[in-house]
C-alpha cells in the first residue's frame, strides 16, 4: 500500500488517557507495538486509540474499510497492521511488520 496520508480531518488529542486502557495489542510481532492503548480523539468517523507514549496508533481507514496499527496517525508507515471487521481481533503484517497482532478489550 506504500506510504500516504489519508484525506480526513481529525479531532485533536486527548490530552490525559481515560481511567483504564481501551485496548490492549498483544502477540509476537516487530516492531514493537504492545501495549495498552486509550481513546486520543476521532479520525474518519470512528474513535482512533494511541498507545500511552504516542509511538503506536490504532485508527479507522476509510476506503477501503479495515482497521491499522501504525506508527503515525493516518499513514501507512513500513510496518503496519490491518485488519477487516471489529477493532478486536488478529491483524494480519503488511510492509516490514512481522508476526500477528492481537487486539483485545480492556488492559493487560
Amino acid at each position: 500500500m506504500g506510504s500516504h496520508k489519508a484525506k480526513r480531518f481529525y479531532s485533536e488529542e486527548v490530552n490525559q488517557p481515560s481511567a483504564g486502557a481501551d485496548y490492549n495489542v498483544s502477540g509476537d510481532i516487530a516492531p514493537n507495538a504492545k501495549g495498552n492503548y486509550f481513546v486520543a480523539g476521532m479520525f474518519n468517523e470512528q474513535p482512533y486509540y494511541r498507545r500511552q507514549d504516542s509511538a503506536w496508533f490504532i485508527w479507522w481507514h476509510e476506503f477501503p474499510p479495515f482497521w491499522v496499527i501504525s506508527s503515525e496517525l493516518a499513514v501507512f508507515g513500513p510496518s503496519y497492521w490491518q485488519k477487516d471487521g471489529p477493532i478486536t481481533g488478529s491483524y494480519t503484517p503488511a510492509g516490514t511488520a512481522t508476526g500477528t497482532a492481537l487486539v483485545s478489550a480492556g488492559k493487560n
